[in-house]
């Protein structure tokens, strides 16, 4: 019996690494600053209309 490579040429570079290690820190970098962007909208739009001292309003009229 006689034991022989497989007849594919050598595997010389892979494309998906060096992509993946380019752009996923981009990506989680966007989005960590799209999540901290809308919490930070939630929170002014609160602010803006009163909303919690309009809860605490209705929970006293209650």
């Amino acid at each position: 019996m006689f034991m022989e490579k497989m007849p594919y040429p050598p595997f010389v570079r892979d494309f998906l690494l060096p992509t993946i290690q380019q752009q996923l820190p981009l990506f989680l970098i966007l989005g960590f600053i799209l999540y901290a962007l809308q919490l930070s909208k939630g929170i002014v739009y609160e602010k803006e209309r009163r909303l919690k001292e309009a809860m605490k309003m209705m929970v006293a009229v209650v």
